[in-house]
């Protein structure tokens, strides 16, 4: 059965396209101070244990992400573990430690630079330096910002992602991690940011692959 943050990640993805397809047709013509695309370096990365790349891994198998650019900072941006307490009284989630999300909440108070062992299989990952982030959506035309970017990454579909870090148990058989999906939204034909988020629960089989459980969307 397809999960929370699946469902509505495919329904988002059809409707930016479609989106896209009509806003090409009807603002097909390029302005003289388009935004050209730059080549941009990677940040020195952070060091990060073996367990949360594999973990990065299965989340990107899981809900097939690798069309989409991946910034290379992760994100911060936490919720209250309150608001999550019908998804973590689910289930599939009966065996989940009980401190697992504070763990979560304890690692993600800084941020860090994720490497290129961001991978998964059969799938491309384009990580998105600071720099080259700041370049396309540091001015305040937001439609601009997108239209730029969409050209540099055609198979972003107006999208792309940010990881937090990971919360895991000290037996490294149970993860928690979320997923930041920021998109351009057509209002009257011009692109606005928006996004949303999703919590991923991950278990550890026996085989000694990590294995999505269940996931519950939110709102920033």
């Amino acid at each position: 059965m397809r999960d929370t943050f699946a469902n509505q990640f495919e329904s988002m993805r059809i409707s930016i396209f479609l989106i896209a397809v009509c806003s090409a047709i009807f603002l097909s013509a390029c302005s003289d101070d388009e935004v050209k695309p730059q080549e941009f370096a990677l940040e020195q990365p952070d060091v990060f244990a073996e367990a949360d790349y594999q973990v990065y891994a299965a989340i990107l198998e899981h809900y097939d992400l690798g069309f989409y650019p991946l910034l290379q900072q992760t994100s911060n941006y936490t919720v209250a573990e309150e608001n999550f307490t019908l998804f973590f009284n689910l289930s599939e989630l009966q065996n989940m430690e009980e401190n697992l999300y504070q763990k979560f909440l304890d690692v993600n108070v800084d941020q860090k630079l994720l490497d290129d062992k961001v991978a998964a299989e059969e799938q491309v990952i384009k990580l998105i330096p600071n720099q080259e982030f700041n370049f396309y959506f540091s001015e305040d035309d937001e439609h601009r910002a997108w239209e730029a970017f969409s050209k540099s990454y055609p198979t972003s579909n107006y999208s792309l992602f940010m990881f937090s870090r990971i919360g895991m148990n000290e037996s490294q058989t149970q993860a928690i991690a979320a997923i930041h999906y920021y998109y351009g939204e057509s209002v009257d034909w011009r692109y606005q940011t928006d996004e949303f988020g999703a919590l991923v629960y991950l278990e550890k089989s026996d085989s000694g692959n990590w294995e999505v459980i269940k996931s519950t969307t939110f709102q920033k």
